[in-house]
């Protein structure tokens, strides 16, 4: 059974964000209008998942969220979607590929002159660490070459409201989805450094520390009008 190029998918489903009737971008629209007031992040990975998995299955692969996972100390880890082997309705083996999906507003992560805080913004040292992590394989399971313990793909969503200045949304809500700060384009310095900080210091980084995945869509509700911009680092 051939084995899936995950890496190529997985650009093809966020690439048709752009086209305005693709799978995907369908359910981000469904998305948008029915969870318009909340952060979106689980909806948007399971949307995720379903698109992967119409490629996958007849590969005889799936992907899974919130697997793998471990419990240390009574404390939980999960991955946001883990891609497995599959057979008769199970995951087989450990992990092939695994994806870490954030989602933010803009201004989490940049402030009004498109800087990002780095060091002393606690939003990118949060994916910082979902970048670095690793879990172990499954101990009762034999390690195969194309077992996958590290963060494949970083993928990250930006989200802005234009219209969201309205007392129906929390303050911090307002004050992070609203005006886009200047200078965001694609190969802009803002972009790129917050690349850099969510890669560094670990020695296994994205190639070149820029996201291979850039790719941006407006969806419109009626008279509602929301900007998501996709990020991806991949693993070299």
């Amino acid at each position: 059974m051939q084995q899936p190029n995950i890496t190529i998918m997985i650009e093809k489903i966020i690439i048709s964000i752009e086209s305005s009737n693709s799978s995907f971008r369908n359910k981000l629209k469904e998305i948008d209008e029915h969870f318009y007031h909340l952060k979106q992040e689980l909806h948007i990975r399971d949307a995720l998942v379903k698109e992967l998995n119409t490629e996958l299955l007849p590969l005889q692969y799936r992907a899974y969220a919130e697997r793998p996972r471990e419990t240390v100390n009574r404390t939980t880890r999960r991955r946001d979607v883990g891609v497995y082997k599959f057979a008769k309705h199970l995951p087989v083996g450990n992990s092939k590929f695994n994806i870490e999906l954030k989602y933010h507003y803009y201004r989490d992560l940049f402030n009004k002159n498109s800087k990002n805080h780095g060091e002393k913004n606690t939003d990118i040292q949060s994916l910082n660490e979902d970048w670095k992590r690793t879990f172990p394989v499954v101990l009762d399971e034999p390690k195969r070459p194309d077992d996958s313990k590290d963060t494949d793909l970083f993928l990250l969503v930006l989200c802005r409201r234009p219209w969201g200045d309205n007392k129906f949304f929390a303050a911090r809500d307002r004050e992070f989805s609203g005006e886009l700060p200047d200078a965001l384009g694609k190969d802009s310095d803002a972009i790129n450094a917050l690349a850099q900080e969510i890669s560094k210091n670990h020695a296994k980084k994205s190639a070149k520390d820029k996201f291979s995945i850039d790719h941006s869509v407006r969806i419109k509700n009626g008279e509602r009008e929301t900007d998501y911009r996709f990020l991806g680092l991949f693993r070299s």
